[in-house]
């Protein structure tokens, strides 16, 4: 089994003891996590250096509380979350109305700012780059506007760091959904080190968000290929809630969004543009793990464990470890390069193709594993068309379930996907499979950027 290295990680105290003088001194706060002695060692590193706080280098803020009204696509702005901010490629199917949410472009963030989760999981930061800039994005994300005096890639990688993290979720208040406002992130105090190293992190910041950027491009331009050259349909999403069909077609599925109209003309129009195969005779398999007990465990001792949000995510957050022990049938837990995950349970249709850094990671039972058969269906050519929405409706079609909905390997073999020549699969497959080693190479710089500045300030 080969070395696992996680870009990612926030380090954890157990226990901690504080003086009563400092209750007082911090506005009488009786969480634990306030004191924890990470926080109270990231402070004490900081004050070794020159530092100024944040609302002397930035400005934080976020927008008013706004009543969410929607409308459509010409009359409106795509609307981001906050989860969905911090996807890799974020894209949404809701718009804010242009005339009927007041003031909607205090909604609208800049680039070359930070966002910064504020409730829930606080503390999350991203750089905003060309294609958040086109999003609503909610107020449950901070805006963070450099005043120019520190470089705003140095700021990202401070507040990314341990110590930045430290100090930032210390602060967070709530007790079900935790919190963050403005004034606890202006009083954290960022040291200032040499411009060479202010310079330095930044650029390197910048050309990890680029790379992210560029990969989204590559996305892009693969997904456009695809319908100029196999002639693909736009999709435009349904608005019939009313149906019949024949008794002949139920499939013993009694749920009406099995039969919707929507997934029925996609596959008619599939099938008007050319050739068409059903998914699983034309890889070589589609397989889910057994379920298994989780023994969670520490760095050293386990596999890094993915999600099925971690799939998306512009890097994965909140790595877990299993037991590389005490895990049963381990070996079915982990994944190879270039398999193609799909979520099959709650949120359904989240596709990734695996990349080399993934390599004998484990992910959870609720990703299906697609093993492509490169001389049937390229890989990458078969990753691009379930993230279409031509591939990705007729996945959420065969959703089952009431409270918790899911997909079975079977529902995925079923899906029809379009036979180009194979000279067209590669055409669209090596730019999806370029993109997604873009999107590891951004990560090893951001991380390498911030394990940096963590060195600097700890060794000095």
């Amino acid at each position: 089994m080969s070395q696992h290295k996680v870009l990612f990680e926030q380090p954890t105290d157990i226990s901690s003891t504080v003086a009563s003088k400092w209750l007082a001194a911090n506005q009488m706060r009786l969480d634990a996590s306030f004191y924890i002695q990470e926080a109270f060692k990231a402070r004490q590193i900081v004050a070794r250096f020159p530092n100024q706080r944040m609302d002397q280098v930035t400005t934080v803020t976020y927008p008013y509380r706004f009543k969410r009204i929607y409308s459509d696509r010409t009359n409106g702005l795509p609307f981001l979350s906050a989860t969905e901010a911090l996807f890799f490629r974020p894209s949404s199917t809701r718009y804010l109305s242009k005339t009927k949410v007041p003031e909607i472009e205090q909604t609208i963030v800049k680039k070359g700012s930070l966002l910064l989760t504020r409730s829930g999981t606080v503390g999350r930061v991203v750089y905003v780059h060309d294609r958040l800039s086109r999003f609503a994005i909610t107020d449950d994300l901070l805006r963070i506007v450099p005043l120019g005096n520190v470089k705003i890639g140095y700021v990202y990688a401070f507040l990314a760091s341990w110590m930045g993290q430290s100090l930032l979720t210390k602060d967070q208040y709530g007790s079900a959904v935790k919190h963050l406002e403005p004034e606890h992130v202006n009083r954290i105090s960022i040291p200032v080190l040499s411009d060479k190293i202010q310079e330095e992190t930044h650029k390197q910041i910048l050309q990890a968000y680029g790379l992210r950027e560029k990969a989204n491009s590559l996305l892009d331009a693969a997904d456009e290929l695809m319908h100029t050259a196999l002639k693909l349909p736009q999709f435009i999403p349904s608005e019939v809630y009313s149906y019949s069909i024949r008794a002949s077609e139920l499939d013993f599925r009694f749920d009406a969004t099995y039969h919707t109209p929507e997934v029925r003309a996609i596959v008619t129009k599939l099938r008007a543009s050319g050739p068409v195969v059903s998914l699983g005779p034309n890889v070589k398999k589609v397989f889910l793990p057994n379920r298994f007990k989780r023994v969670y465990v520490s760095k050293a001792q386990g596999v890094p464990f993915l999600s099925g949000r971690n799939i998306v995510e512009i890097k994965p957050y909140d790595i877990k470890y299993i037991s590389s022990k005490v895990t049963k049938h381990l070996d079915e837990l982990l994944i190879k390069k270039d398999w193609i995950l799909v979520t099959r349970s709650g949120t359904i249709g989240r596709v990734t193709l695996v990349p080399r850094h993934w390599e004998e990671w484990a992910a959870t039972e609720h990703l299906l594993r697609v093993i492509p058969d490169e001389t049937k269906l390229k890989g990458g050519y078969l990753a691009a068309f379930l993230m279409n929405p031509l591939g990705y409706r007729q996945v959420v079609g065969k959703t089952f379930g009431g409270v918790v909905h899911e997909i079975s390997e079977d529902n995925l073999r079923s899906v029809f996907v379009p036979l180009p020549r194979p000279d067209i699969q590669s055409k669209i497959s090596e730019p999806t499979q370029e993109a997604f080693q873009l999107k590891e190479e951004a990560n090893r710089i951001e991380h390498g950027a911030i394990s940096t500045l963590e060195n600097e300030l700890v060794a000095s």
